[in-house]
């Protein structure tokens, strides 16, 4: 089980998730339907080696040394996740907003290797996020039910 503070972190990232859901789909509901819809973005494509390097290192360090981020690869293995190969740098599409992200279907987390370069920092609170969403999708897997309130 999280503890409350992260299910307090789970419930509000769920919540702006469903603003965002929302706010996607006003906003494709009240453009034009003669404009077809972006087509998803496509990571993995081939991006500069030494940022995906770099990427690679800050991962690892995180995982290593920042205590969030050791705390929650640790509640991780308890539930039985194998947390070896789950973090993939990545060069992400241009133009994406965002850091990268938990991708359910194949249950690894994605960071983009040029954000990386550019928010170093940032890593660490960013890897701990997706790694959170991990144990949620994880701890919520054939439920029907809502695992947070």
């Amino acid at each position: 089980m999280l503890d409350p503070e992260a299910r307090e972190k789970a419930r509000v990232h769920g919540e702006a998730e469903a603003a965002a859901t929302r706010a996607l789909q006003q906003s494709a509901s009240t453009s034009a339907s003669t404009s077809p819809p972006p087509p998803p973005p496509t990571f993995g494509i081939a991006g500069d080696p030494a940022e995906a390097e770099r990427c690679r290192e800050l991962v690892s360090k995180a995982l290593d040394r920042d205590e969030k981020v050791h705390t929650l690869r640790e509640a991780l293995t308890k539930l039985g996740v194998a947390t070896g190969n789950m973090v993939h740098c990545e060069h992400c599409p241009d133009g994406l907003a965002a850091a990268g992200g938990y991708v359910p279907s194949e249950r690894r987390v994605v960071l983009c290797q040029q954000w990386a370069m550019k928010m170093p920092t940032e890593l660490s609170n960013t890897l701990a996020h997706e790694l959170v969403r991990r144990a949620s999708n994880q701890q919520c897997r054939g439920s029907t039910e809502p695992c947070f309130e």
